[in-house]
């Protein structure tokens, strides 16, 4: 298929109604009429004359059959990489008209996904916004890792990750230190007064977010105390992490400040050799890349982030 005939893919859903495009998805994913079919609730001929009007609108063949089978061409691919973005586009714009209309007439009902540590810097942000924008309504809740694949279930997320997708948008919001931490009440049983002596206590790690352990020095990464650390136990999130360093277990290693910034002036929690630091977390907003902007998501997308510049800055050592 030609860039001049993919380009135009667009005119051709316009022309077209709106199911023959999800009968095409559909169908690229199941590899079978009989088998969209039976999904859609469509009948079977139904789906092929579909199929054959979009064949025809784009000039090119875009499936191999069998029997049983539709194999997709080149051409079936690469029309596919142009449609799905816009295809995600319109299902997450129905899907928030939908959660719209449920909900109260004129609220508007976002979805917010982010590391679990970060929780308590949503509801933070989302209070005073909600003071000046009552419309709003929010379902918040903590995922492990970014997302994966072409949807996100999610109108923001934020997650420390450098992976990349056609399908979403990053914005950098900034880099968190993590740090090494232990109770009080525990390093008064255990002295660690040097980096040798955290082989003598147990160390405590979330292997959900990074693994190997590193740590350096926070001031000179180039000096040469760089040190793997060995886990005595592994979390998988570090709100658990953070849990059982308070129940005084280990010293906890590479805790993101934001985790443990509030124990620390509390006194529940103190810094372990803060001479050294661990990983550096490099966070993103993350949206499902659309091509017009919805003004709702944006809005709050704008006040997460002024929030985060704000409140998200803590020292290196």
């Amino acid at each position: 298929m030609t860039g001049a005939r993919l380009a135009g893919f667009w005119i051709i859903l316009l022309k077209l109604h709106d199911y023959c495009c999800n009968i095409f998805v559909s169908l690229m994913r199941l590899g079978s009429m009989s088998r969209v079919a039976k999904e859609t609730g469509y009948e079977t001929s139904f789906v092929s004359r579909r199929i054959a009007a979009l064949e025809k609108s784009v000039a090119s063949k875009l499936f191999e059959r069998t029997t049983r089978l539709c194999m997709p061409t080149h051409e079936a691919h690469a029309l596919l990489d142009r449609i799905l973005p816009y295809v995600v586009d319109l299902e997450r714009r129905l899907e928030m008209a939908s959660r719209a209309v449920k909900a109260t007439s004129g609220d508007v009902v976002l979805k917010v996904r982010c590391a679990s540590g970060l929780l308590p810097f949503v509801v933070r942000a989302i209070k005073p916004f909600r003071d000046n924008h009552p419309e709003y309504k929010f379902e918040v809740s903590a995922v492990h890792t970014p997302p994966v694949g072409s949807v996100m279930d999610a109108d923001l997320g934020i997650w420390a990750s450098s992976g990349t997708s056609p399908h979403f948008t990053f914005e950098d919001l900034g880099v968190v230190p993590s740090w090494l931490c232990a109770t009080p009440s525990f390093l008064e049983r255990h002295s660690v007064r040097t980096v040798e002596d955290l082989d003598k206590v147990p160390l405590l790690g979330c292997s959900h977010w990074i693994a190997p352990f590193l740590i350096a020095p926070a001031v000179d990464p180039l000096l040469p105390v760089r040190r793997d650390l060995r886990m005595a136990v592994n979390f998988n999130s570090v709100q658990g992490l953070r849990d059982a360093v308070l129940k005084d277990t280990g010293v906890g290693a590479s805790l993101p400040a934001y985790t443990v910034a509030t124990d620390i002036v509390k006194g529940r929690m103190v810094r372990v050799l803060p001479e050294l630091t661990g990983p550096s977390l490099k966070f993103r907003l993350v949206r499902q890349k659309t091509d017009i902007p919805v003004p709702e998501v944006e809005r709050f997308a704008r006040w997460l982030v002024e929030s985060w510049r704000r409140d998200m800055v803590f020292p290196s050592a």
